[in-house]
């Protein structure tokens, strides 16, 4: 397969092909629970910032899953629950036992 990109890629290619900033590469890498949203890197020498091999970032990109076609659910809302959300959910509770 012919890429425009190079054989090993740093992070600022690596947010081009995820579309994403710079910075919020830099953060899903730093976080430990956001370290699934990447590839995984080599370091080599004890560099300071991991490489990434072009061909493996594109096939991590082919396996993930293609959210598209999912169905969106209502957004969510902010804050605690209504007093009839609260009462729907102790009833709930209450029938399942």
């Amino acid at each position: 397969m012919q890429t425009n990109y190079p054989p090993i890629i740093g992070i600022k290619e690596l947010s081009l092909l995820l579309k994403r900033t710079e910075a919020v590469v830099k953060r899903d890498r730093s976080d430990k629970d956001r370290k699934h949203t990447l590839p995984t890197g080599k370091r080599i020498n004890n560099t300071k910032n991991p490489l990434w091999v072009t061909e493996d970032v594109i096939n991590w990109l082919r396996q993930q899953p293609d959210d598209t076609d999912a169905p969106s659910d209502a957004p969510r809302r902010m804050g605690a629950p209504t007093k009839r959300e609260r009462i729907e959910k102790r009833k709930a509770a209450e029938v399942s036992k």
